[in-house]
């Protein structure tokens, strides 16, 4: 059999927003990538505090397992990873959790 390898870029998808309400329905923030080797979300408040660190890329965020009271509102998120080509980046952007 032939086999076919096709070159891709790494790629980063990372939500806006999402509902922590319990309903089963975008509960948790999660990015999704492709092509990336070392990865770490940072998750803060609007004062800087660190809320969650990970550096597994399949592990999301759920900020009602850890704070129940925790307020709608905007988080700001960093991700800093490197690609399978070796280059290291860093992303960075708000997410919004809505009721």
């Amino acid at each position: 059999s032939n086999i076919l390898c096709m070159p891709y870029l790494p790629q980063l998808w990372v939500p806006t927003a999402f509902s922590p309400n319990g309903d089963g329905v975008n509960d948790v923030f999660q990015p999704i990538s492709i092509g990336i080797k070392d990865y770490e979300l940072f998750i803060f408040d609007r004062w800087g505090q660190e809320l969650f660190h990970t550096s597994n890329p399949t592990q999301s965020w759920n900020p009602k397992e850890k704070n129940p009271a925790l307020n709608p509102g905007a988080y700001l998120w960093l991700i800093r990873y490197t690609t399978i080509q070796g280059k290291s980046k860093m992303l960075s952007g708000t997410v919004e959790t809505v009721k």
